[in-house]
């Protein structure tokens, strides 16, 4: 039996069962290669956007204890940073807030579900005892530690995403007035 395949300005190109096979065969081949081309391109896709995610999530939360600590702490900010419970590390300064003075700390917990708690947390000192005042937490994708370096001038952010992010542990007593 002959099939009628294509019809180009009235005249039937005739094909037989073989000639229709291969030109199935060739067909499933391209569609099969394009289907697998498109399934790369989607899960490269899907890569890029969580390391992009990740990236982004970690720049801001860096940048956000950068300007934290730049911007409110005091001249002598009572600086501490290291671990707590073996396994929390922390990052604790003196800033002014709203006209008083008040203590920050910022502490990393986890990992929980794999991934990290950065806690914000504002304490107002009142006698010998202090209060929490306010706390802000952030999930975080991958684990940072604070330290100082060797000859305390740097606060020392590390991370495995960007490395060792420094900040200057003195700030400069600079304030921008708009």
């Amino acid at each position: 039996m002959l099939f009628v395949f294509a019809v180009s300005q009235g005249v039937g190109v005739l094909l037989n069962y073989i000639e229709l096979l291969v030109v199935l065969l060739i067909a499933g081949i391209i569609f099969s290669v394009a289907i697998d081309s498109l399934t790369q391109v989607l899960f490269h896709f899907k890569s890029v956007l969580k390391y992009n995610s990740e990236t982004i999530s970690t720049f801001h939360i860096l940048n956000y204890i950068r300007f934290d600590y730049v911007n409110h702490a005091t001249e002598s900010p009572n600086l501490s940073v290291g671990t707590v419970l073996g396994s929390q590390q922390f990052l604790r300064f003196s800033e002014f807030i709203e006209g008083d003075k008040k203590i920050v700390r910022y502490r990393v917990v986890g990992p929980t579900q794999g991934k990290f708690s950065l806690y914000r947390e504002v304490y107002q000192s009142y006698g010998k005892s202090t209060i929490l005042l306010n706390r802000r937490d952030f999930t975080l994708e991958k684990a940072i530690s604070f330290s100082l370096s060797p000859d305390g001038r740097f606060i020392h952010i590390n991370n495995d995403l960007y490395g060792c992010v420094k900040i200057p542990s003195n700030p400069p007593n600079v304030r921008i007035s708009g």
